[in-house]
């Protein structure tokens, strides 16, 4: 045969393996789609763990919250608890002095 007619009818469309060639691309496609819906399931697991992290560290901020809020509460009782105190010495010194007077 003439090389060049062997040369172009190696590049004919019509020597090429319709049903292999779709299967070929098919599978790529599957190998494409799995690839794609597993980098989606990491990420949306990855945004799900971010999510809960957020969550939990504000349950403990509000906990510690809550708790220097007690916190604060009890200091500002013990100051009105050593207040009463002192005006209570001043009051008992003031009336060791009348005595005495």
């Amino acid at each position: 045969e003439n090389p060049k007619k062997k040369r172009l009818s190696s590049r004919s469309p019509f020597l090429v393996d319709l049903v292999a060639e779709n299967e070929r691309i098919d599978e790529e496609n599957k190998v494409r789609f799995r690839e794609i819906t597993r980098k989606q399931k990491a990420l949306e697991r990855k945004r799900e763990k971010a999510k809960n992290d957020i969550i939990l560290r504000a349950l403990q901020e509000g906990n510690e919250l809550d708790n220097l809020r007690m916190e604060k509460r009890k200091i500002l009782d013990e100051e009105k608890r050593l207040k009463a105190l002192i005006e209570i010495e001043k009051t008992n010194a003031h009336r060791k002095d009348d005595r005495q007077a």
